[in-house]
């Protein structure tokens, strides 16, 4: 992976063996890896599942990340923040809630995405 930009793409099987504990596990070993190789990930949803942006970002090499509240920033928390001039921060900002994001979350704030 020397390019500047190297587009990694992670499947995973629907089989009856799927383990949550598992996944959780193997996302905080490629953190730690991408971290400790000063690599910045950057992956948006896919498909039906809940909009989302995750991200590490080493070195801030992402510089909007800096920005997000702390929660925002935690894998293990329940907080997210929602991306400026999205349907959820309308909603957010006119009635107070966000019903795109998965039961339990909390808002954190409003972060402008470039691009």
């Amino acid at each position: 992976m020397s390019d500047a930009r190297t587009q990694l793409v992670l499947t995973a099987s629907a089989d009856a063996g799927h383990d949550d504990g598992k996944n959780l596990e193997a996302t905080r070993n490629l953190a730690r890896y991408l971290s400790g190789h000063g690599i910045s990930l950057l992956e948006g949803s896919v498909g039906d599942g809940w909009p989302a942006i995750v991200f590490q970002s080493s070195g801030s090499s992402i510089g909007w990340a800096d920005a997000l509240p702390r929660g925002c920033q935690d894998a293990d928390s329940r907080m997210a923040c929602v991306i400026e001039s999205s349907f959820s921060a309308g909603q957010w900002r006119e009635h107070g809630d966000a019903p795109l994001l998965p039961k339990g979350f909390s808002i954190g704030g409003i972060v402008e995405v470039p691009g």
